[in-house]
């Protein structure tokens, strides 16, 4: 797949803390491949002779062989009606060669893909031959893509995913700037001796997404050759494609027919979520919404202060807390005077202290309960009494009668 010319536009700048060189960018895009309408032909579709031990003119003993694919014979005259034509050497197992025409002078279809096994010590010699007959036009389709850095590099760790629904129809036509046998012309050629293979299907067997040279002689891995030479045919002319780019807009490959008048590749825009792995988790607000949240605060903040102004003042405590009433009201509130003689003035200090629990007597201030006497009397509905603020001596025993129930 070929992608147009793309740039990054933001509509706020990164922040100085973003790595832009490392962070990811998501993107649904749309991006040129092959599309190849394809018919396989099975060996009962494919009439071949091979002679043995041929003289030619010179008197040098050859093999040749001729293929002729039904269906395939498109303008070929009486004379020479053999799609293919070669000598094969008797130490040749596999043969494959890819051959036709954009013109259809010699195949019907743009492209045919050819592939023979050969056994020269059993009979018969042609164990296997299949064909594939393919007319390539070129597609658009959106595409799942992950970049990495503003660079917009390819993430190759989330390759491209094409989605397969999106497909449709490119301005770009297939023989507009490409003839597909030419450019096999330009792959590198690799010795695969003494199989005689073609560029193309040299290239099938070794490159890192190779079939086995095997498969070329076996009938049940004609689907596998298929989809492995739609992939190697997609990735050759993505690389052709990319070599002939030109600015974004200067182009219309990648829109939709029909097309106004002015529209270009470069006037599209696409929505992209930026990623940076490598910061803290943060909220980001447009500036509407920041206005928006300033103008709720301040509307808030003026009705308090209204609200405030506006209400009558009211004392929080009952009364001043440091009035000698306060005092004797905690000491009224709590349980402390139950715990004192009745002739308080006329007992020292120790028999105070030794009424109130001895020196390991504890006293708290908060709410507690009053004496249940007292808590009946004023309406109290729990048993233990009515609940008052005051200073209470904790009873030890209560405590640890009741810790027991």
């Amino acid at each position: 797949m070929a992608f147009p010319e793309l740039m990054p536009a933001t509509a706020t700048p990164f922040a100085p803390t973003v790595n832009t060189s490392t962070v990811t960018i998501s993107a649904v895009l749309p991006a040129i491949r092959v599309a190849m309408d394809c018919r396989l032909y099975k060996s009962d579709q494919i009439h071949t002779n091979l002679t043995l031990n041929h003289k030619d003119v010179v008197g040098t003993s050859r093999n040749p062989f001729w293929a002729q694919v039904k269906g395939e014979a498109c303008h070929l005259s009486d004379d020479d009606p053999h799609v293919l034509s070669i000598d094969i050497p008797s130490n040749v197992n596999y043969y494959a060669k890819v051959t036709g025409s954009t013109d259809h002078t010699t195949t019907c279809s743009d492209l045919l893909f050819f592939w023979a096994n050969f056994d020269f010590s059993t009979s018969p010699i042609v164990q296997h031959t299949s064909a594939l007959g393919c007319n390539t036009s070129f597609e658009v389709v959106d595409v799942d893509t992950k970049f990495l850095g503003t660079d917009l590099d390819l993430d190759l760790r989330s390759p491209p995913q094409p989605l397969e629904g999106t497909a449709r129809n490119s301005t770009l036509g297939a023989t507009q700037y490409l003839d597909f046998l030419n450019d096999y012309i330009g792959l590198a050629r690799i010795n695969v001796s003494p199989q005689n293979l073609d560029q193309f299907f040299a290239t099938l067997v070794t490159a890192p997404w190779a079939i086995p040279m095997s498969a070329l002689g076996d009938p049940s891995a004609n689907a596998e050759i298929e989809a492995a030479i739609k992939f190697h045919q997609g990735v050759i002319q993505a690389q052709k494609i990319s070599g002939i780019r030109v600015p974004a807009n200067e182009t219309n490959s990648t829109l939709t027919q029909p097309i106004s008048p002015g529209d270009n590749d470069a006037r599209s825009r696409f929505n992209a979520t930026v990623v940076d792995a490598t910061s803290r988790r943060r909220v980001v607000q447009d500036a509407a919404s920041t206005h928006i949240l300033v103008a709720l605060l301040a509307a808030a903040l003026v009705l308090f202060i209204v609200g405030w102004v506006a209400s009558p003042s009211t004392s929080v405590l009952p009364r001043k807390p440091t009035t000698i009433a306060s005092a004797a009201a905690l000491l009224a509130g709590g349980n402390l005077f139950a715990y004192l003689p009745a002739d308080g003035p006329s007992v020292s200090p120790e028999e105070i202290v030794a009424a109130l629990g001895g020196p390991d007597a504890r006293v708290c201030m908060g709410w507690g309960n009053v004496p249940d006497e007292e808590g009946r009397l004023n309406g109290g509905e729990n048993e233990a009494g009515v609940c008052r603020f005051g200073i209470f001596v904790v009873d030890e025993k209560e405590q640890t009668s009741r810790a027991g129930l």
